[in-house]
């Protein structure tokens, strides 16, 4: 008899069916994509890819995509807030660049994003949100005109019933630009406890 189970992609281990990766919400390495539990889709974008082989910064996979004004790239839990992705997060950490699909546009600026943090289901949002410009300063260069970035999770201000840390299950990078695209790949999206 056929029996389903729900599997990590990389090792083929059994997972519990209510699990979440509770450190990479994005990861570059292994077969790349979206960790066990967490879903992926992009909102007002012209071109987006999943997952594009050799893109990141050390030849791992990335998602590239080119949103339009308002647009996003969402990264939620599939099983909702209960699991509780955040819960003890002291920061988020990615790998951002400029430019989509691979290779990086010669001397392009870091892609201007709006991040954001909320309960999906309730939609509770934090009481911050944070602009990549504003972080680029603690950024890190690395290879191909990638930047690492460092966002503590307590500047998002998710301090209230309906959008706790234990609470929120979604993050999103959204272009805040009224007028204009954005294009960028991301990888190695970190939950840094």
């Amino acid at each position: 008899m056929l029996e389903y189970r729900p599997v990590d992609c990389d090792s083929g281990q059994s997972v519990p069916a209510d699990f979440v990766d509770k450190k990479m919400i994005y990861k570059g390495t292994g077969s790349g994509g979206t960790g066990a539990g967490w879903g992926w889709f992009v909102y007002s974008g012209s071109q987006f890819y999943y997952a594009v082989p050799g893109a990141g910064p050390a030849g791992e996979v990335a998602t590239c995509v080119e949103l339009a004004a308002k647009g996003g790239i969402t990264f939620e839990v599939k099983r909702g807030a209960s699991l509780q992705p955040f819960a003890g997060a002291k920061a988020l950490q990615f790998d951002l660049r400029p430019g989509a699909p691979p290779p990086a546009p010669a001397g392009a600026n870091a892609p201007l994003l709006k991040l954001f943090v909320l309960n999906d289901e309730t939609q509770s949002f934090c009481n911050a949100e944070a602009l990549t410009a504003d972080l680029a300063n603690g950024s890190s260069p690395l290879p191909g005109g990638w930047r690492r970035y460092t966002l503590p999770f307590a500047a998002l201000r998710c301090d209230y019933t309906g959008a706790l840390p234990e609470e929120v299950d979604r993050v999103d990078f959204q272009n805040p630009a009224t007028d204009s695209s954005v294009a960028f790949c991301l990888t190695n999206f970190a939950i840094l406890h």
